[in-house]
């Protein structure tokens, strides 16, 4: 399984050229976060892979909005709800205090200044490249 977790990037073709082959062989991939956005090459770009960027719009039509539209279901769109002023608060699943893991955190413990990101439906069908 390839895991991508990168936000704007704009990798040189060799090293696109390894995410490219490994998507095409079908094997499963999985994306955190920021990988609805993990692309970003510059209008201008004569990478072969620009068509991965989040926000393309060119000749090839199956790939607007990118890597994260066409292999993972959506591209960033924008941030929900008050960006920059919410945030996730972190509970203990029920069981959870008694694997040891948790000990010593309590409900509110954990904070993140997070927020998601919309979407816009319906969501388009995953496809195989």
């Amino acid at each position: 399984m390839m895991v991508v977790f990168t936000r704007f990037r704009a990798l040189p073709d060799d090293q696109m050229k390894y995410i490219d082959d490994y998507l095409k062989s079908g094997k499963p991939v999985m994306g955190l976060r920021t990988a609805t956005h993990g692309f970003n090459f510059p209008e201008d770009s004569d990478s072969q892979y620009a068509h991965y960027s989040f926000n393309y719009k060119g000749d090839k039509t199956e790939w607007d909005g990118g890597f994260g539209r066409l292999v993972l279901g959506e591209t960033w769109i924008n941030h929900h709800g008050h960006h920059k002023h919410q945030s996730t608060k972190g509970m203990v699943a029920i069981g959870a205090n008694t694997t040891g893991i948790t000990n010593g955190i309590s409900d509110g413990d954990v904070w993140g200044a997070s927020d998601v990101y919309g979407v816009t439906l319906p969501l388009m069908e995953i496809h195989n490249l």
